[in-house]
């Protein structure tokens, strides 16, 4: 700040500022695949630092500059055939926030990836965005996941055993939850 006085420059202000850097360092970044990594990383710390500027949760108002922020094409996405690219948050981006079912899905749908920057860390920002997003914790709402089930090609006796009884202890649940 002392240097910035002196020379006379201006100090850097997340909120005027974060917005055009972001633009800027996500499109030079991702001009060249072996930045990558990198990408993610600035892109995941850029969001971090927003954190303390959120309102607090309650508040459903969110500061315009933030929400700018998230309808910018800087998210690293890594598409379901396995290519990376930056782009808007939409609909068809799905954010990896169950270590259970990352897995599973991360060939089938197009992924919020921030690689080895733990996603949970942001949410509280990701929350923020206007664009309905979809979570992967959602995957029980079939009707917002575009996602075939292929069924397997030879059958698993004992997992069917295991799939039925935990099928019928949980239909039994929601019986039980519905008489209560």
């Amino acid at each position: 700040m002392w240097l910035c006085k002196q020379l006379d420059l201006p100090t850097w202000n997340t909120e005027r500022d974060l917005s055009l850097e972001l633009q800027r360092g996500a499109k030079e970044l991702n001009s060249s695949p072996e930045h990558w990594k990198l990408l993610q990383r600035y892109v995941f710390e850029a969001l971090q630092s927003i954190l303390p500027s959120l309102p607090e949760p309650e508040k459903p108002q969110c500061p315009s500059w933030i929400s700018s922020i998230l309808q910018l094409p800087i998210f690293p996405i890594t598409s379901a055939d396995g290519s990376n690219t930056i782009r808007r948050l939409s609909e068809g981006i799905f954010v990896p926030d169950s270590q259970l079912l990352n897995p599973h899905f991360a060939d089938k749908v197009d992924i919020l990836d921030f690689g080895t920057n733990h996603i949970w860390d942001i949410l509280p920002v990701l929350h923020r965005s206007t664009v309905r997003i979809h979570y992967l914790s959602d995957y029980d709402k079939a009707e917002a996941m575009e996602v075939r089930v292929v069924t397997p090609t030879q059958e698993d006796s004992e997992l069917s055993d295991i799939i039925r009884a935990k099928r019928n202890v949980l239909t039994r649940y929601d019986h039980f939850r519905q008489h209560c």
